[in-house]
C-alpha cells in the first residue's frame, strides 16, 4: 500500500468520524456547502482572476487562486453560517442521526478526497513529462485512484461547462481532458517534442487556407494530417468519443477535427495579426519565455505570468482583426509565406506612439492615442515602439 493510499483511506475517515459525531443535519450542510461552493467558483472565478492580475499573477494562476479563495469562502458560509442559527434544531444526534452522518461524511470525505487526489495525479505527470524526472513508487498515485478521481472532475466539469451553455464538441473535450489528466500531459509532451506544431504553422498551404478560413480544405492538408494523427491528439480524441462511461455521444470524429482546425486556425490568425504589437514581442524575445518554450515543461508554462499574459492577448475579442485581411501573399510565393502579412496604414517606419492603459477588465492594452479610450487617456503611459 503506497503512502497516498493510506493518507486517502485516513482522509475519509477522519470525514466518516466527524460526520458521525456531528449528526446527519451538520454533515448534509457539509455536502450543501461543496456543491455552493463549486458553483460559486464556476459562476465568479473567471471575474475574480481577473481583477487579481494586477498583483503580479497570470491569468492561469489567478484564476486558479481565485476559484480556490472562492470555493473555501462559499463553502465556509454555506456550511458554517445556516449551523450557527440552526443549531438548536440540527443538535440532535440520536444514533439513528449519527449513523446517517457516518455515511454522509464518508461520501464527503471521498469527493473531496478526490478531489485532492485529481490535482495530484496532475502536478506527479506534469513533473515527470521532462526526461530525468520520476516520483519515488511509494509517492505514486495508485490507478483505481486516479481513474475514479478523473471521473469525478471530467465529469463535474463537462456538467458545469454545459451548465453555462457550452458547446457539446466543447464538453465532451474539457470533461475528456480533465477526466485523463496523465494523457492529457503526455499529449501536450508529445505534441511539442515532436515538433509538428511548428511544422504546421510555417506551412504555406495550411497558411492558405488558414487566411481564408476554409477548414475543410485545411483539414486536407498533409501538415493537419500530421498533427491529426499524433498520439496525443488521438487518445484525446478517442476519449471524447467514448462519452461518459463508455456511453454512445453526439460528438462525431469530423466535429473533433473541424474543432481542431478553427482553434489552429484562430491561434495562427491572432499571431500573425499581433506580430507588430509591442507586447507580444517583447514576451516572445524575452529570454525566460524563450527558455521555457525549449524546456517544455508544461506546469512551468501553464503558471507563468507572461505566457499567461500572451494567451491573454491572443484571446481578447478584436474586431479589426477579424476583419483584416490575411490573404495577401507573398510575391512570388503563391502558397507559402504569410509570415509576411500586407502592412497596414499605421505599420511605418518612423516610431509610433503607444500608449499603455488597463481596460475596465483590469487587463492591459496597448493602442496608439486616437484608439485610446478618452476616459483612459490622462492614466495612460506613453511608450515609444518601432513600427516595421
Amino acid at each position: 500500500m503506497t503512502i497516498v493510499w493510506i493518507l486517502f483511506a485516513g482522509w475519509v475517515l477522519y470525514f466518516a468520524l466527524r460526520g458521525y459525531l456531528q449528526g446527519i443535519w451538520v454533515t448534509l450542510l457539509g455536502l450543501f456547502g461543496f456543491a455552493v461552493a463549486y458553483g460559486a467558483s464556476l459562476l465568479w472565478a473567471k471575474d475574480a482572476g481577473v481583477a487579481i492580475q494586477g498583483y503580479g499573477l497570470g491569468s492561469t494562476a489567478a484564476m486558479m487562486v481565485a476559484s480556490v479563495v472562492i470555493f473555501i469562502l462559499a463553502y465556509l458560509l454555506a456550511s458554517t453560517l445556516p449551523k450557527l442559527f440552526l443549531e438548536k434544531w440540527l443538535d440532535k444526534k440520536t444514533f439513528i442521526a449519527r449513523l446517517a452522518g457516518l455515511g454522509a461524511g464518508t461520501v464527503l470525505g471521498c469527493f473531496s478526497g478526490l478531489v485532492i487526489v485529481w490535482g495530484a495525479t496532475f502536478l506527479s505527470a506534469a513533473w515527470q513529462s521532462r526526461a530525468g524526472n520520476t516520483v519515488p513508487a511509494q509517492l505514486a498515485v495508485p490507478q483505481p485512484l486516479a481513474t475514479a478521481a478523473g471521473k469525478l472532475i471530467g465529469g463535474v466539469a463537462q456538467a458545469g461547462s454545459k451548465a453555462v451553455g457550452a458547446k457539446e464538441i466543447h464538453s465532451q473535450l474539457m470533461g475528456a481532458l480533465l477526466a485523463n489528466p496523465e494523457q492529457f500531459v503526455e499529449g501536450f509532451s508529445s505534441l511539442s517534442d515532436s515538433g509538428v506544431m511548428e511544422q504546421f504553422f510555417n506551412d504555406g498551404t495550411a497558411q492558405y487556407y488558414m487566411a481564408r478560413k476554409d477548414y475543410a480544405s485545411l483539414q486536407q492538408t498533409p501538415a493537419f494530417k500530421n498533427i491529426a494523427q499524433q498520439e496525443g491528439v488521438q487518445s484525446i480524441s478517442k476519449l471524447a468519443l467514448a462519452g461518459k462511461d463508455g456511453d454512445p455521444t453526439k460528438v462525431q470524429q469530423s466535429e473533433i477535427y473541424e474543432t481542431l482546425a478553427h482553434n489552429m486556425t484562430f491561434v495562427w490568425r491572432r499571431m500573425e495579426y499581433l506580430k507588430t504589437n509591442p507586447e507580444v514581442q517583447q514576451i516572445l524575445n524575452d529570454p525566460e519565455v524563450i527558455k521555457l518554450v525549449q524546456d517544455k515543461n508544461p506546469l512551468n508554462i501553464m503558471f507563468n505570468a507572461k505566457v499567461s499574459r500572451l494567451v491573454d492577448l491572443i484571446m481578447q475579442e478584436d474586431s479589426a482583426m477579424e476583419s483584416h485581411d490575411f490573404t495577401q501573399l507573398k510575391p512570388g510565393n503563391p502558397l507559402g509565406g504569410l509570415g509576411e502579412i500586407k502592412p497596414e496604414a499605421s505599420r511605418t517606419v518612423k516610431p509610433v506612439e503607444i500608449y499603455k492603459w488597463v481596460d475596465d477588465n483590469g487587463n492591459m492594452q496597448y493602442t496608439d492615442y486616437d484608439n485610446t479610450p478618452e476616459h483612459k487617456r490622462a492614466n495612460a503611459e506613453l511608450m515609444t515602439a518601432q513600427g516595421e
